[in-house]
């Protein structure tokens, strides 16, 4: 068995947030039992031979966290962030999380024509 790709790591990730955002009480209780909970699935694919050429999950939802709203102070977990930046706004923090999730996966997950096999033009033919 081949190692799992980093396209296989995002689709897979992508799919369980899928599964959680509809419903997220049935997932976490707290922010940091979710962003935990990530961190453990990054871990199984580095333990199935996963190369990380990019950041993880976890690690590029902090980043973009940090363009997308300007945090009020530094810090290395977006599960403490996001609740300082609702609280800011007058937010309730799991709400926000969920917006944030939605608006990051539409930039993260795997597109299925990036996927696709680019179609091929055969030279011969005129």
């Amino acid at each position: 068995m081949s190692p799992p790709s980093f396209a296989d790591y995002r689709t897979a990730t992508t799919t369980l947030l899928g599964w959680i955002i509809p419903r997220p009480g049935m997932f976490f209780n707290t922010l940091h039992e979710l962003e935990s909970m990530l961190s453990g699935h990054s871990i199984a694919f580095t333990q199935m031979g996963l190369e990380l050429d990019e950041p993880d999950f976890n690690t590029a939802f902090l980043g973009w966290i940090y363009k997308k709203h300007t945090p009020p102070r530094g810090g290395a977990r977006w599960s403490w962030l996001i609740p300082e930046i609702a609280e800011r706004q007058g937010r309730d923090a799991r709400a926000l999380l969920i917006e944030c999730l939605v608006e990051f996966l539409a930039e993260w997950a795997p597109r299925p024509e990036a996927t696709a096999a680019a179609p091929t033009t055969d030279s011969s033919e005129p």
